[in-house]
């Protein structure tokens, strides 16, 4: 009966200990991103109908609502397309930066493309996971952003995930 005793306080005890038993805290995100430059065009080109996009890339400046607890920061993406011409329907998808100064995060994303009500527009509904560095580090963020493409404007929104402190 000791040595059950024994064990069973020796895990209660690492359970305690351990960094995984922590709380993460989960904060809403919300705010926009505006296009500053246009980087690189990357290497586009007309396959019939369908338009291609490589490698362009883009800085953007993030603007998050002051109750998303995060700075104003720089996003440095690159960029892939496939849109078909016609319909303006389509999906995008690559990785970037979100660089506030102390850190920020590497991020993925991908969306899908449709048409929008404004001439020669387009909306790029993405969804982007970040992964955090810097002053960062153990952060997790996911957000959904929809982008009016020709105006160079995006909104977003969803969680940013803290760890929590031991």
């Amino acid at each position: 009966m000791r040595t059950v005793a024994a064990g069973l306080l020796a895990v209660v005890s690492l359970a305690l200990s351990n960094p995984a038993s922590a709380r993460t805290t989960r904060v809403h995100v919300t705010g926009t991103t505006q296009v500053i430059e246009m980087v690189d065009p990357g290497r586009s080109w007309l396959s019939g109908p369908i338009g291609h996009t490589r490698g362009r890339q883009v800085r953007t400046l993030s603007t998050p609502d002051a109750s998303s607890g995060l700075p104003v920061g720089v996003i440095l993406a690159t960029v892939n397309v496939v849109v078909d011409t016609r319909t303006f329907e389509g999906w995008v998808w690559g990785r970037g930066t979100v660089d506030y100064g102390d850190g920020g995060f590497s991020m993925i994303f991908a969306g899908d493309i449709s048409p929008a009500a404004v001439p020669g527009g387009y909306v790029a509904e993405s969804r982007f996971v970040g992964h955090g560095f810097g002053s960062y580090k153990g952060y997790q963020l996911r957000v959904t952003s929809r982008e009016i493409v020709a105006e160079g404007s995006a909104t977003f929104e969803g969680v940013l995930f803290k760890p929590g402190d031991n």
